[in-house]
């Protein structure tokens, strides 16, 4: 894919990737009647064939029940039972998410099989934030579709100056391993539900009652969204979740400390980690040169009701599953080309919050 195109070139970064036309063949006329005959043979073994499996098979189609699906695209129910997105071939599941093992079954088919006891993960989080820095802890964070929906549905639709003057999005590299009372509970064994935080309070009601219950673990949610099927938020909670940042005393972070710790061990107050691990700004993302200059000049990142831009495209077709899938391999790889020291991406826990 190449670079976005700038502002004033008006091109679109994620045109449809181009598909070569194929000549048409020229017409099989048979030399004889015998060769007549082996091709009527032929033709019938391919009908046989295809009122058979019930599908097309011998013209490129999946034979499975996956056959909508891109190869290594995974259902939901497949990632609900602990494939990796993108790790699907022919209804197989060929990698499991953290948390999760691939086992044989006694019908020498290979699953994703949940593990007896929590286990550390390590994953990205990503967050949109301004020019100002402060500590992770009771915040929210969410996977890369997650936080592209978030800057395209709240942020840059009301840019000039952007949605909470944000500016940038920074990529937190987390370890995580969820307390044995949360992995024991069936409905949601690695992460809690997820909480919002403002002003690094807690403003769900019973949070209290959740950091009692389960210790202080990452919180996830799954949106449902055209970005595709893992578009995830979490919650961090830190010291003190439950008072805003100046009524933050010393005996409230005493007894209520958090969940964050250098090496998380999946004890009550010792359960994820995160780390900067680079960041990229909304100008050299979607292309801008200069964005004093482009408000001056009457542009806009992307009108919502319009579904595009004005003076740009970057962010046009909010409502398209593929360029909305393209936008994120496209982020994906700035973050590649930026920080080529870094992995690109780890396996994505599932959001079971």
């Amino acid at each position: 894919m190449e670079l976005p195109a700038r502002p004033e070139e008006g091109g679109r970064p994620f045109e449809p990737f181009s598909i070569e036309q194929a000549s048409t063949p020229a017409r099989f006329r048979p030399r004889s009647h015998l060769e007549a005959l082996c091709l009527v043979v032929v033709l019938v073994v391919v009908a046989v064939t295809y009122a058979a499996t019930g599908h097309a098979a011998i013209f490129g189609a999946s034979s499975s029940m996956y056959s909508q699906l891109a190869l290594g695209q995974c259902t939901p129910s497949q990632i609900l039972a602990g494939c990796v997105e993108g790790m699907c071939e022919d209804g197989a599941c060929m990698g499991c998410s953290p948390g999760f093992t691939r086992k044989a079954t006694r019908e020498g088919e290979s699953r994703c099989i949940k593990n007896d006891f929590p286990e550390q993960m390590t994953f990205y989080v990503y967050r949109a934030q301004s020019n100002e820095d402060y500590p992770m802890s009771n915040n929210n964070a969410a996977n890369l579709p997650g936080v592209l929906w978030y800057l395209q549905n709240e942020v840059v639709r009301m840019s000039c100056p952007r949605h909470y003057n944000i500016t940038r999005i920074i990529r937190y590299k987390v370890t995580y391993k969820p307390t044995v009372a949360l992995f024991s509970d069936p409905r949601h064994p690695r992460f809690m539900p997820f909480v919002a935080f403002d002003k690094a309070r807690c403003t769900v009601p019973g949070c209290p009652d959740l950091w009692a219950k389960f210790g202080y673990p990452m919180g996830c949610q799954s949106l449902q969204t055209d970005y595709g099927s893992q578009v995830y938020w979490y919650s961090l909670p830190g010291p003190c979740p439950n008072q805003e940042f100046n009524s933050k005393g010393a005996y409230c972070k005493w007894s209520n400390p958090g969940g964050q710790c250098a090496d998380p061990d999946g004890s009550r107050h010792c359960t994820w980690n995160a780390e900067k691990a680079g960041e990229i700004t909304l100008d050299e993302l979607s292309g801008i040169d200069d964005y004093e200059a482009f408000c001056k000049a009457g542009k806009k990142e992307f009108d919502k009701d319009k579904d595009h831009g004005v003076g740009m495209s970057f962010w046009d077709g909010f409502l398209d599953p593929e360029t909305n899938a393209k936008r994120v391999q496209y982020t994906r790889d700035m973050f590649k080309r930026k920080f080529p020291e870094m992995p690109s991406s780890y396996p994505q826990p599932l959001c079971d919050g």
